[in-house]
């Protein structure tokens, strides 16, 4: 395309004078040459003077001036200087355009005009914000960085200047590449320029860090976040209420909690952001920002108050920007997870319906699918219906068909074959999730909750399976992560639960006892940090009794016994607590060789066991015919092992034919006769 030349430019940002050129230079009396020159730069003054007053006749006096003195750098130098002026103020894009014209012209009469060059890659600069075209940005680099080449020649300031605008060009150069080469060149050029300037101002403060924000969302480093954190602060320091810095602030340590779940930059975000507000209350980015923020939290904690802080900022940002979809993607999402934390249909409802309307008119965000597909997840939790789990993986895919390469969208979409897996009890929809996982986890690298989501997603699988493998990957998932952000561990101690479940199970699948071992070791740190936390004596319990089966080791039976007893102050309703506890009386009861102790054992193990039943849990039921096989009572042994039958919890039949606990219990007529009845009806039914 042909480059617009200066004059064609110049009429059509400037097509009738309201005085004519021709007029000022319609003198009979010929001029020498300096008296042209002197002529010219009282004519340039007089328009400098008019321009900056917005009188247009100011335009009459550039054309003469230059027409006198058409080889004089200044002449265009100045001219553009007023150009710019004129443009920036009355926001005249056009104008700008001109000033750059004017600039080039005034380095091609004087190639070491290195005034005109700063100039030139200052009005390109603005020029590539106003447009945001690339090009504009790349010639502007190419100006500058010719007009490094006088440096010698330039004060400190016009130094520090150059160096602040080629920062800014790199900035956005990287914007459009998506290159760290990039990025580093522009803190390159902001580390140059701080050496040529002895008090920065807050301004220059938050554009260096903001690069080393950029540098940490593109390679999601945190050392960068904390690069520009002392940048922003350096800014407040210089000003207090510096509106950008705070919000900035706020950005970076919201970047820094997602990054590490550590609460203490929740707070500091938290914190930054209501300061920003002050000072940009009605800028509808600050809100929504915020309500991504607190939505983070309020998911990671289950946190109904911070989801409903959420919400709050939404409905702020949507009254500002009511047709602003990423706000409502927002609302939704918090909606979503509120309603089902807190099992409100009401909330559930309203997010589906915005949802449906919002997807309706802006089909072609992926964002929007992410928000659509949380919201039917949600509504299979609540439902626990493995239909809306269907749905909310139909919507992901809705959005993937848009970015393939959204992280967050191959997270949800594992999110969801995981809880359908776990709800359908199937392996394959497991293994299907744990591939969406990792395809998460290539685009977004060391990020806590997907790396914990994906532990999570294998300690089920070996649950479900009790496959060693599974479980192996469980718990090194769940080390990497930990490894990544031990200060998370503090506010989220379940995380340690469940790393050292994966190590119990591993253990016990492998029949390994220094995974078990180490289990206890993590349980211990639990109750450390959180004494009370729910269920954790239990646990210990559990380790303690199945490491002293495997030992035969009475002491370690104490300690197990000590931990269901306190277990049971704190939960005595809980089923699993009095079967475990029930078992590990047999277990024990096998070591001591004194009558009166074995018939207390089993007394005490029937206790707990018919217990457990009660209470609801069907598994005890076959318990409970093992512990009537060991005492003699054959007829209550049956009757158990009939009714487990009936509720469909009796292990396989290889089991039952090698359970040390039913030796007894298999020499009768009884046992031979209800063996033969459940091999014939698995044949029946083709099992």
């Amino acid at each position: 395309m042909k480059s617009t030349t200066y004059s064609t430019l110049l009429k059509r940002c400037f097509p009738e004078d309201h005085v004519s050129s021709e007029n000022l230079l319609n003198d009979e009396m010929p001029l020498i040459s300096e008296q042209k020159k002197i002529l010219a730069f009282q004519y340039l003054s007089q328009a400098e003077k008019l321009l900056l007053d917005g009188n247009l006749d100011g335009i009459a006096f550039f054309k003469a001036a230059a027409k006198l003195e058409d080889q004089n750098a200044e002449i265009y130098f100045r001219q553009g200087l007023a150009f710019y002026e004129y443009g920036i103020q009355r926001g005249k894009e056009k104008i700008l355009l001109l000033a750059s014209k004017s600039f080039k012209r005034a380095t091609k009469l004087d190639p070491n005009y290195y005034q005109a060059f700063l100039s030139w890659g200052g009005a390109l600069l603005e020029l590539g914000h106003i447009h945001q075209e690339h090009h504009y940005f790349l010639q502007a680099k190419e100006v500058l960085t010719k007009a490094l080449s006088f440096t010698n020649e330039m004060s400190k300031e016009s130094v520090m200047e150059v160096y602040w605008d080629l920062g800014l060009i790199w900035k956005e150069i990287a914007q459009h590449s998506g290159e760290a080469l990039d990025v580093r060149m522009a803190i390159h050029s902001f580390r140059s320029s701080l050496s040529s300037c002895s008090s920065p101002s807050a301004s220059f403060w938050n554009d260096f860090g903001s690069a080393y924000l950029q540098m940490g969302l593109l390679i999601n480093d945190n050392r960068h976040y904390l690069q520009a954190i002392q940048h922003f602060e350096k800014a407040l320091k210089v000003d207090e209420t510096n509106e950008e810095a705070w919000s900035q602030l706020a950005s970076v340590y919201s970047q820094l909690y997602i990054n590490t779940m550590d609460e203490a930059y929740f707070r500091k975000a938290n914190e930054s952001f209501s300061k920003a507000i002050r000072f940009q209350s009605l800028n509808e980015e600050i809100w929504l920002d915020w309500a991504s923020l607190l939505g983070e939290s309020g998911k990671i904690c289950k946190d109904p108050k911070t989801l409903r802080l959420s919400v709050e900022k939404c409905i702020r940002a949507h009254s500002l920007a009511p047709d602003d979809h990423r706000i409502v993607g927002q609302w939704v999402e918090s909606l979503s997870q509120l309603g089902a934390l807190t099992s409100r249909y009401d909330l559930l409802v309203e997010a589906e319906n915005k949802i449906i309307k919002m997807t309706e008119l802006y089909s072609d965000a992926p964002d929007l699918w992410y928000s659509y597909g949380l919201c039917m997840l949600s509504l299979g939790d609540y439902y626990e219906d493995p239909g809306y789990y269907d749905f909310a993986i139909e919507k992901i895919q809705n959005g993937l068909a848009l970015d393939r390469s959204n992280a967050e969208l191959w997270h949800l979409l594992a999110i969801s074959h995981k809880k359908l897996g776990a709800l359908l009890n199937d392996d394959s929809l497991l293994e299907l999730g744990a591939k969406f996982f990792l395809r998460a986890i290539d685009l977004k690298p060391a990020c806590p909750t997907l790396i914990f989501d994906q532990a999570e997603n294998y300690l089920s699988l070996a649950e479900l399976t009790s496959e060693p493998e599974h479980a192996r990957k469980a718990f090194e998932y769940y080390e990497y992560g930990i490894q990544l952000q031990k200060n998370a561990l503090l506010y989220h101690p379940e995380i340690l639960i469940a790393y050292a479940s994966s190590l119990y199970l591993y253990g016990e699948i492998q029949e390994e006892e220094r995974y078990i071992n180490r289990a206890v070791e993590v349980f211990w740190q639990v109750l450390l940090i959180e004494p009370d936390y729910p269920q954790i004596h239990l646990k210990l319990g559990t380790s303690f009794a199945h490491l002293a089966d495997y030992a035969s080791d009475s002491q370690l039976f104490q300690k197990a016994f000590h931990y269901f007893r306190i277990a049971a102050k704190q939960d005595p309703e809980n089923e699993l607590l009095w079967l475990e506890w029930g078992l590990s009386l047999i277990h024990f009861a096998h070591l001591s060789y004194d009558s009166e102790s074995l018939h207390y054992l089993y007394s005490e193990a029937e206790q707990k066991l018919s217990k457990s039943g009660r209470l609801g849990n069907l598994h005890a039921y076959y318990h409970l015919a093992c512990l009537y096989s060991l005492t003699g009572k054959m007829r209550k042994a049956m009757l158990f092992l009939e009714k487990a039958r009936v509720l469909d919890v009796l292990p396989e039949i290889q089991e039952l034919l090698y359970d040390e606990w039913l030796e007894p219990l298999r020499e009768t007529e009884s046992f031979a006769l209800f063996l033969s009845r459940l091999e014939s009806r698995q044949s029946i039914n083709g099992e």
